[in-house]
């Protein structure tokens, strides 16, 4: 999964996402450090702080889903991500926001969850946590390792590991 927000006392936030997760879905096996980095996909003067983790559960994906929205509304989110008229995803700032990466090697598509992460090969502030903590980890769908889908890459996006 991926954590990241822009709002609010983003490390508390994403510590409190850590949190809830472990409460409602299962332990997390892998917390990624720490990672800031510039709005993606729309311009945003605050900086996102993202990280990722690895959770063990007995959750199927779309009680996942479930219980992650529940929990980005717990934590003050307010509306979602949506397609606007041209099909272009209208992002917006957020106190927090859950996405799921990988299901082991699950591949689904439905209107309202993918598996793996359409995205993620494309989004630094995604891969940078993910090599730290899954370097080796293969794409059910690309067949390439973490490391080689960051090495092949092209986002702009500057991505800074956090020491607090």
């Amino acid at each position: 999964m991926s954590l990241g927000g822009n709002m609010g006392n983003r490390k508390r936030n994403l510590e409190n996402g850590i949190e809830q997760i472990e409460k409602e879905l299962g332990k997390c096996v892998a917390i990624s450090s720490f990672y800031e980095s510039d709005s993606w996909g729309y311009r945003d003067k605050k900086k996102y702080l993202n990280c990722v983790l690895f959770c063990k559960t007995a959750l199927k994906p779309y009680e996942i889903l479930q219980k992650t929205q529940e929990i980005e509304k717990q934590l003050g989110r307010k509306t979602k991500s949506s397609p606007s008229e041209n099909n272009k995803v209208n992002y917006q700032s957020r106190p927090v926001d859950i996405d799921i990466l990988f299901y082991d090697n699950l591949v689904l598509v439905s209107d309202i969850l993918t598996i793996p992460h359409p995205l993620l090969s494309e989004r630094f502030f995604v891969l940078k946590p993910l090599l730290e903590i899954a370097s080796g980890l293969i794409h059910p769908i690309f067949k390439k390792t973490i490391c080689e889908l960051n090495e092949l890459c092209k986002d702009t996006c500057v991505v800074n590991k956090m020491s607090f």
